[in-house]
């Protein structure tokens, strides 16, 4: 079967977005970020650009360099302004006969960090059983510069090798790789469910990829927040985390500071500061002042929400206390 395609199940969400045919055309990516766009507000017209040259520079590039079958993202709704434009993908390969490396050597090559990464976790090698038959499973995580001071994003990847009985001689992959500030927790999960769902299949078949799966929860984080109750300041490089239905507040060393339900929150933009701070009561009565991406631009010589993401990332927070039963005002 030289045509077999190794395809599998993804979440059944509006933010999961297939990407097949590979390599992507431009109608294809055009296609993507008009669904963006659709969303509406000028962040989600922003959202779309930023996604449209990442497809363009990655996944163009990738698939022309290495044989991706087919490819999964996911795109938020809600993401602050230092969010990676897709923070999961999903794809599978198909390594022809002959190639260079057996699984093994795959698998057990370490990841060779760049100039600015840090493996953050090392390299777990492990065997499964899947349907399709026994795969090598890695999984190890990243960080990397972000161009914003003390900020590193964290990359976390889980990969499964196997050969499948519709072609024997050949390696398949099924690689993902997530920004792990920006989803939730029950990704790994979420993976080794899309690796029991993978096989190989004649194009044509029927037997395509399916969203049938169920979505993990997201995360979003606010990095480089300014936090400060009345004028006492908290952090100045602090974080803002919204997952699972509740906002945590933390300081600078990721320590928490105060946490409320969204439903038992209530924002308010400061329109003395240009919208670039917003106030925020928690269910227990404490209120307390946040400049969410201020910290990376603390002794810059524009104001806040002139010139920099601080009062779109402002705006963003606003929007994800509204989106979950929060009050806003």
């Amino acid at each position: 079967m030289t045509d077999a395609v190794p395809v599998f199940d993804y979440p059944a969400s509006e933010e999961w977005f297939p990407l097949s045919p590979l390599p992507l055309s431009d109608d294809g990516i055009q296609q993507i970020t008009r669904q963006v766009i659709a969303r509406g507000g000028r962040q989600n017209k922003r959202h779309a650009r930023t996604l449209s040259e990442h497809l363009k520079l990655v996944w163009q590039a990738e698939a022309h360099e290495i044989p991706i079958q087919v490819g999964v993202i996911y795109v938020p709704h809600t993401w602050p302004v230092t969010c990676h434009p897709a923070p999961v993908r999903v794809f599978s390969v198909r390594y022809p006969a002959g190639y260079e490396e057996t699984i093994e050597e795959m698998v057990h090559r370490a990841p060779q960090p760049q100039d600015n990464l840090a493996t953050t976790r090392p390299m777990e090698a492990t065997t499964v059983d899947l349907p399709g038959g026994t795969a090598y499973r890695t999984h190890w995580a990243e960080s990397a510069d972000t161009g914003y001071p003390r900020i590193r994003a964290e990359t976390e990847h889980v990969d499964h090798y196997f050969r499948s009985e519709a072609c024997p001689d050949e390696t398949v992959l099924l690689s993902a790789n997530w920004s792990c500030d920006n989803v939730g927790s029950g990704v790994v999960e979420l993976v080794d469910q899309i690796a029991a769902s993978l096989r190989v299949v004649s194009p044509g078949s029927g037997n395509g990829p399916r969203p049938v799966l169920a979505a993990p929860d997201g995360r979003v984080v606010f990095a480089e927040t300014q936090i400060g109750r009345g004028m006492r300041p908290l952090a100045q490089h602090g974080f803002v985390v919204i997952e699972q239905g509740v906002l945590t507040l933390l300081d600078s060393d990721r320590q928490p500071i105060d946490s409320a339900p969204l439903p038992q929150v209530q924002a308010s933009k400061r329109g003395i500061t240009g919208g670039a701070v917003v106030a925020l009561t928690l269910a227990n009565g404490e209120k307390y002042n946040v400049s969410p991406g201020w910290g990376a631009h603390r002794g810059s010589l524009s104001l806040p929400g002139l010139g920099n993401p601080v009062k779109d990332a402002a705006n963003t927070l606003v929007r994800c206390v509204e989106n979950g039963g929060g009050t806003v005002s």
